[in-house]
């Protein structure tokens, strides 16, 4: 591995730990529960982190696409979106 991305890959390390301990025996429905108006749920908010991931991938060249993209493309917050996508 490049030194240079080392200390990124141990954030998004941690960063994946964390996420997964927040989301720990949540389903479907308990995520996407708005807390409030004008929030977005917890489904969303996972969603945009995996999707982000994908971004920064094609920012160091890779090319694998999204899964979530169609889903998720262009939406800046749930309301923005047509369907949103199960846990698999």
């Amino acid at each position: 591995m490049d030194p240079r991305v080392a200390p990124l890959t141990e954030t998004l390390r941690l960063n994946t730990k964390l996420v997964r301990n927040c989301l720990d025996g949540i389903d479907d429905t308990q995520a996407r529960v708005r807390p409030a108006a004008g929030t977005n749920s917890m489904a969303f908010v996972a969603a945009h982190l995996a999707n982000s991931r994908f971004f920064l991938l094609r920012q160091l060249g890779g090319e694998e696409p999204s899964p979530l993209g169609r889903y998720r493309d262009k939406a800046k917050t749930e309301d923005d979106l047509a369907h949103n996508p199960t846990q698999a």
